[in-house]
């Protein structure tokens, strides 16, 4: 009995504590600053945007944070006035507002001379800005975007409003790319892994045996033998290389219409460093100088934008992008460019 006495009046006080508590915690959370409000409003936005990509089928934390990241890109988020009053706000989300679903076209192709000429872009295919500012110590310098040669990014967001019913990399190491691109919110559709080595392709098997959501189908490649009679023919397909011709010393004239003939349209992208490839040994800058004799000691690519040109004076393929160095990336004697065609 003295126990149950006890008990109730620990209860009792206890009891009382707590009330106390939640009634300041009530009334601190009842004072919120403008900065509490706006992440209030935000995080709502973002669960509403969030639940409507579960409702459209995905499942994965992964796939919807990454697919999220891709619509904030593009999106702008703002407290403004309300109508008539000076002191109340209310917050303003622009989904998808400089989204451009349109194809960027800055190419020309000259058939007469076999050759192009290409006007800078202040867009990338993806829709983002080609440069944008940073800083670093005391400076402001202009760099890309994807300033991190981030190309799953650049890849997620390109692909996010557009509709394929494959993806295909060529030169895919262990499938990385392919791995990433998917669980950063690209396609669900089959992914296909073409690889030099056995080794890479072996471990691509490995880790696509892991995949559920999707199918990595890996095979072996050879950018200077072209055969990729093992892909069934598909509508419509991505494809896409990244470092990987810039390793092929010379590809041969069949790899551009070998891709062609993968299905009824293919848009192709290389994130290639092939930027030297641009400029002639008398007017280049310090950048082409250094690339130029990095890639000669390395006896690697020196004719990619040569086959693009010579197709697309064929007619076999639309050139539509070129962006010089536009990609970023870590290595200073080997920056990524883009380009980007589409089969006619």
């Amino acid at each position: 009995m003295v126990m149950d006495e006890n008990f109730l009046v620990f209860f009792v006080i206890y009891t009382m504590i707590i009330g106390l508590f939640m009634i300041e915690l009530n009334e601190y959370f009842s004072n919120p600053t403008k900065w509490n409000d706006f992440y209030e409003a935000a995080w709502l936005k973002r669960q509403e945007i969030m639940s409507s990509l579960i409702k459209s089928g995905e499942t994965h934390p992964l796939r919807i944070i990454k697919l999220f990241s891709s619509i904030i890109r593009f999106s702008t988020q703002e407290f403004i006035p309300d109508e008539g009053s000076s002191e109340n706000t209310r917050f303003v989300f622009n989904e998808d507002s400089d989204y451009v679903n349109e194809d960027i076209l800055n190419v020309t192709i000259l058939k007469e001379n076999t050759a192009m000429t290409v006007t800078p872009s202040t867009l990338l295919p993806s829709g983002m800005k080609a440069d944008k500012k940073h800083a670093h110590r005391s400076n402001y310098s202009s760099v890309s975007s994807y300033t991190s040669c981030n190309k799953i990014e650049f890849l997620t967001d390109y692909c996010r409003e557009r509709k394929f019913d494959a993806v295909i990399e060529l030169g895919s190491g262990y499938g990385q790319n392919l791995i990433e691109l998917f669980y950063q919110g690209g396609p669900r559709v089959p992914y296909y892994a073409g690889e030099f080595t056995k080794s890479g392709t072996d471990c691509a098997k490995m880790l696509g045996n892991l995949m559920l959501e999707t199918e990595l189908i890996p095979f072996r490649f050879d950018f200077r033998n072209p055969d990729l009679s093992m892909i069934p023919r598909y509508k419509k397909v991505l494809v896409f290389t990244s470092h990987s011709i810039e390793q092929v010393g010379e590809i041969p004239d069949n790899l551009i219409p070998a891709i062609c003939d993968l299905a009824e349209q293919v848009t192709c992208i290389h994130i290639e460093p092939f930027g030297y490839q641009l400029s002639s040994i008398k007017n280049e800058n310090e950048v082409d100088k250094n690339q130029r004799q990095y890639f000669k000691e390395n006896s690697w690519n020196k004719n990619l934008v040569r086959q693009l040109v010579y197709h697309s004076c064929n007619e076999k393929i639309d050139l539509q992008y070129i962006g010089k160095n536009v990609l970023g990336g870590g290595d200073a004697h080997n920056p990524s460019s883009l380009a980007l065609w589409k089969s006619n």
